[in-house]
């Protein structure tokens, strides 16, 4: 893998040259923690992003995505940490918990522990192949992979669980969130390239059957 940073284009990003009316025209601002590792000013147009949609009272979910070929853990936890702050939701890895964060432990603990730390309206902890589990402070939901025999490319795995989560989450259901997201994310592991095809029906149909076959 390998990331280009110095002198791209996106290492030049600022954050007055971002169009912030049509950025915060939505219902929830997801960020991710590779952005602010990729330059100075990369990491403040994040914070800056961060700033105004708390200001604005738009949500904001936040996937940590650690990526060791870009920092140390020791500069990814300073930098992060005020950004993930109060985030309406938090995700992590149960690696990069430990990783970044030193967090470590059975899964329940740990989701408690950045719960408590970074206080996020909901703490995700993704577990790979195991699935994920949710704690918003009361209720602790957790939600099985499904069985992968093969897998075609693991690029963007990460991403469709966000995307199903954030899904149930925007309807108000976390639950809904959990199974969207391991359903996803289990689907792109058979797609080739970092993008996830398909749509709403297909991943119901595999909610559905568990792994089973979808019907095309």
């Amino acid at each position: 893998m390998l990331y280009d940073r110095k002198g791209s284009a996106l290492s030049k990003l600022k954050a007055a040259e971002l169009d912030w009316a049509y950025l915060l025209n939505t219902r929830v601002l997801h960020l991710t923690g590779i952005t602010p590792a990729l330059s100075p000013s990369c990491k403040q147009a994040v914070t800056e992003a961060r700033k105004r949609a708390f200001k604005k009272g738009t949500p904001v979910s936040f996937d940590l995505n650690y990526r060791a070929k870009l920092w140390k853990p020791e500069a990814a936890a300073r930098a992060l940490t005020p950004l993930i702050q109060d985030c309406s939701i938090l995700t992590l890895t149960r690696e990069d918990a430990e990783t970044v964060f030193k967090i470590k432990g059975e899964p329940e603990a740990v989701v408690r522990e950045l719960k408590h730390r970074f206080n996020p309206e909901i703490a995700v902890l993704t577990l790979g192949g195991k699935g994920a589990m949710a704690w918003d402070g009361k209720k602790l939901l957790f939600e099985l992979g499904y069985p992968i025999t093969e897998t075609v490319d693991r690029l963007g795995a990460g991403d469709a669980f966000t995307a199903g989560l954030i899904f149930g989450w925007l309807k108000d259901d976390l639950e809904l969130g959990l199974k969207f997201g391991i359903a996803t994310s289990a689907m792109k592991l058979g797609m080739r390239g970092d993008y996830w095809w398909s749509n709403r029906t297909e991943v119901e149909q595999v909610i559905k059957s568990r792994g089973g076959d979808v019907r095309r």
